[in-house]
């Protein structure tokens, strides 16, 4: 699914990624183990250019994920993603994901800027009720970020990831349309 026009806030905007457009940044932020220290992308690195290109290119054709590119605005300069689903139509809810890729960029609040914006077309524009998202609980970052766009932590998951060597806790949080 893709989103049909841009989403802009004051600093943001958010819009479609393009899979035929330069894959190198993107694909760098998956590979680079800061970067993807909490997600399960680093499972299947490295990741290709063409990895990245085919992703984009499934997820943009799929009637129940929205991925958007976050980037600088007026610049346009890419700095990370926001990902909607899968998207359950039956029960009117949706998980969500976010990754700022430029770690120059991290702590200035864009993530929750972006994710404010997504959640509101979300409610307003798909018919949503609920969205969740999830974290490591030792990911302070994300967490924060979730907690600071309003979302409320709903339950913890013992043990629910391993992390190098060790297993650790999830954290669930979710907001419901006002």
């Amino acid at each position: 699914m893709v989103l049909q026009s841009e989403l802009e806030t004051e600093r943001l905007l958010l819009g479609w990624l393009d899979p035929e457009g330069d894959m190198i940044a993107y694909t760098a932020w998956l590979n680079d183990p800061a970067t993807n220290q909490f997600l399960e992308v680093r499972h299947a690195c490295p990741i290709t250019p063409q990895d990245t290109r085919e992703f984009l290119m499934e997820t943009n054709a799929s009637t129940h994920s929205m991925l958007c590119g976050i980037y600088l605005n007026p610049n346009h300069e890419h700095i990370g993603n926001i990902k909607l689903g899968p998207i359950d139509n039956n029960h009117a809810r949706a998980d969500l994901g976010f990754l700022i890729g430029h770690q120059r960029h991290w702590g200035n609040g864009y993530a929750t800027e972006a994710i404010k914006a997504l959640v509101a077309y979300a409610f307003s524009e798909l018919g949503l009720q609920k969205i969740t998202a999830g974290c490591y609980l030792d990911n302070s970052g994300s967490s924060r970020v979730l907690q600071k766009a309003g979302f409320e932590r709903e339950a913890i998951l013992s043990s629910h990831w391993i992390s190098g060597s060790t297993r650790v806790d999830g954290e669930i949080f979710c907001m419901l349309k006002p």
